[in-house]
């Protein structure tokens, strides 16, 4: 009793400096990506003064940072939520997060889905800051003063003196574009949260659906970047690509591995109850199979009168429909009652 004591509380150990080390490793990581986006400066790089493409006017944002972040959260619990009350409705019996297991799946799953929300954010921001390329609205934005008798010619040395005092440094960081990787990255993961987790089998597309709405919400996002002159097509599409590596690359290399230490992996049916004439149960007692049938004739009088056939010189009745050839040995078994799961 104290070998196993000491045992548990070894493994007990083992977890909680397991679980602590990896929320370092995340705050090692979060820290950074948060320090980019709120103060990094961004290259800052010239122009060409009669450079159309980032001569567009400034619009206010459609969709803002803040109001991406909130509904994308609200939306990834939602799903979450959601897969679970679908798969508890597709049977009276099943259990979902309601149960240790469950719960400890979902939990895992979505602490996945934040680290690889941190990674996403530090290769945009990281990636902003180096290339320090300039949106649409610069020109608007900025309002530069510079030395107009180098037009033509590529400007670099310049003062912004625009009323968007706010924008400035945002207007240098128009690649790639962090809109999109954000939303393309909650649209993926979700997705294969609801391919691995989602067991409901009472539709045949209500999955399918749930997956393209959350890409077409995405993707609607993204667009709404370019109407909004805030990014080009290149960055918007570069933001997706992002997006979506960083998803998948986060599930094959850590929540493929992680989530296989629940007490079921993703390829297994979720823990039920079986149910036998029509009552839940945590056992099913199985129906007894009958016994086969023991045929109407031995077996050696059949194989006996196979070799006769065989051996005949006749051709009677072998090159007409009622030539067939049969095992009149082979017994039927006949169906057996499996109980309902």
């Amino acid at each position: 009793m104290a070998i196993t004591n000491e045992k548990g509380g070894l493994q007990a150990n083992k977890t909680v400096l397991r679980i602590f080390l990896d929320i370092v490793l995340f705050f090692f990581v979060a820290l950074p990506a948060l320090y980019m986006f709120v103060y990094a400066r961004p290259t800052e790089r010239g122009f060409f003064c009669d450079d159309n493409s980032i001569s567009y006017p400034y619009k206010p944002d459609t969709i803002s940072t803040s109001m991406l972040i909130a509904i994308n959260f609200v939306i990834s619990i939602i799903v979450i939520v959601l897969v679970e009350i679908l798969n508890c409705i597709d049977t009276k019996c099943r259990q979902a997060c309601l149960t240790t297991e469950g719960f400890i799946f979902c939990l895992k799953s979505y602490s996945i889905f934040l680290l690889g929300l941190v990674i996403q954010l530090l290769i945009v921001e990281v990636t902003k800051a180096m290339m320090g390329t300039l949106r649409p609205n610069f020109l608007d934005v900025c309002r530069p003063v510079y030395n107009a008798s180098l037009c033509p010619g590529y400007i670099s040395e310049y003062t912004c003196t625009g009323s968007y005092s706010d924008e400035i440094r945002s207007s240098r960081q128009s690649f790639p574009s962090g809109h999109s990787s954000f939303s393309m990255y909650f649209a993926v993961y979700l997705c294969i949260h609801l391919q691995i987790r989602s067991k409901f089998t009472f539709s045949t597309t209500l999955r399918f659906i749930l997956q393209m709405s959350l890409i077409f919400m995405s993707l609607l996002c993204g667009f709404g970047r370019i109407v909004d002159n805030k990014h080009h097509p290149g960055d918007v599409i570069v933001g997706f690509i992002v997006g979506s590596a960083v998803a998948v690359a986060v599930y094959m290399m850590v929540g493929r591995d992680v989530l296989k230490t629940s007490s079921y992996s993703s390829n297994d049916t979720l823990p039920v109850y079986k149910c036998c004439n029509n009552q839940c149960s945590d056992t099913c007692e199985q129906t007894q199979e009958p016994q086969t049938p023991s045929p109407l004739l031995d077996n050696d009088f059949m194989n006996n009168v196979s070799i006769i056939q065989s051996n005949s010189n006749s051709t009677f009745l072998k090159d007409t429909p009622f030539y067939v050839r049969r095992h009149c040995s082979t017994p039927i078994t006949p169906s057996t009652r499996k109980c309902d799961i």
